[in-house]
């Protein structure tokens, strides 16, 4: 679909979101990394078995491969698609005991079905959704509403359209949560001098996010469901595991080196550093834990730091990185000198 507004080529939007896709799973790795320390959580110890691995590996790193490797070479999506999965059959063939029988064949052909079948509607759907933004001019009014209401600054410009991204994208799937945001805010944040890339995949960043929001929030839904646990606490939990990845589409707001894979210079690293750094400091202040658990007031340093490190990403000055760095650096040594003994957690 953004390829289809931007009228590019599938495959460059794909790898524009390579770094920033990357950036995600690394920001929710440290926060899970970060809230298993703080609650103590035992290492696991099942056996792995490498037989299975080794036989069932190749039918999904060759089938990838071909898909990769069809796409780059400006194959279509669906053609890709359909390739890699004729590929996936062919090899399962080849798993000795791991074959898959004829029962599961036929009902990973019925799931796949269904997902056709709901993918397909959402499609159906989108066409009328669309016109009727564009033909009410509902679309341009929140914009011209949203310039109106905030002060002429790209940053304040930029957190009032995430905010109203997870709004407009409460409950709905992503293809029409990006289509409602793209409609309303993208021509704004054009306007501001954010380039149609950047800007598109802003608000579909900020519009997949509202999956995690209340009130509505359908992924916590799922989530609270399938562990038995309640609404409004999974949601908490969600929030802040996802919050470290906050600074993913400001940063490439601000440094749009970070969607030039794979044409990427050395001038991608200090905007990596700076995300890393961020989400680290980010899920130490909100899970309350650096080598110990830590006080609340030593928590807030941490998040403190993380406040400087999102002004320090919208600002090109390289002085405000080593202000960034100095404010890292203070709230560490301050952990490290102050030792108190450990506290038990809570029940």
């Amino acid at each position: 679909m953004i390829a289809s507004f931007l009228s590019m080529k599938y495959i460059d939007v794909a790898k524009a979101a390579v770094i920033p896709g990357m950036l995600f799973m690394t920001g929710v790795s440290i926060a899970i990394i970060v809230y298993a320390k703080r609650h103590r959580l035992a290492k696991l110890n099942e056996v792995v078995d490498k037989q299975i691995i080794f036989r069932t590996l190749p039918a999904f790193l060759v089938s990838f491969a071909v898909v990769c490797w069809m796409l780059v070479n400006l194959y279509s999506p669906s053609s890709a698609g359909l390739t890699g999965c004729v590929v996936a059959l062919v090899l399962s063939m080849f798993q000795g005991k791991w074959r898959p029988t004829g029962s599961q064949l036929g009902l990973a052909l019925e799931e796949g079905l269904e997902m056709m079948a709901v993918l397909g509607l959402l499609l159906i759907a989108i066409g009328p959704l669309g016109q009727a933004f564009l033909t009410t001019g509902v679309s341009n009014r929140l914009g011209i509403w949203l310039s109106g209401t905030l002060p002429d600054s790209q940053l304040l410009l930029l957190i009032g359209a995430a905010v109203l991204s997870i709004i407009l994208g409460m409950g709905l799937p992503t293809p029409v949560a990006y289509l409602v945001v793209a409609l309303s805010i993208v021509p704004l944040l054009q306007s501001a001098g954010v380039k149609p890339l950047l800007a598109h995949y802003f608000v579909f960043y900020f519009a997949v996010y509202s999956a995690l929001t209340p009130p509505v929030a359908v992924a916590v839904l799922a989530a609270a469901k399938i562990a038995g646990a309640r609404y409004m606490e999974t949601a908490k939990e969600s929030m802040k595991l996802a919050a470290s990845t906050f600074i993913i589409p400001f940063a490439f707001v601000y440094r749009p080196q970070l969607l030039d894979f794979p044409n990427v210079g050395w001038n991608v690293v200090p905007p990596l550093v700076e995300v890393l750094l961020i989400q680290w400091t980010s899920s130490i202040a909100l899970f309350g834990h650096f080598r110990r658990e830590l006080h609340p007031m030593e928590s807030a340093l941490f998040g403190a730091a993380t406040l400087v490190g999102y002004w320090a990403m919208v600002h090109e000055s390289i002085n405000t990185t080593y202000v960034f760095l100095g404010a890292v650096g203070l709230a560490m040594s301050v952990v490290l000198i102050r030792r108190p003994g450990p506290k038990p957690l809570p029940s």
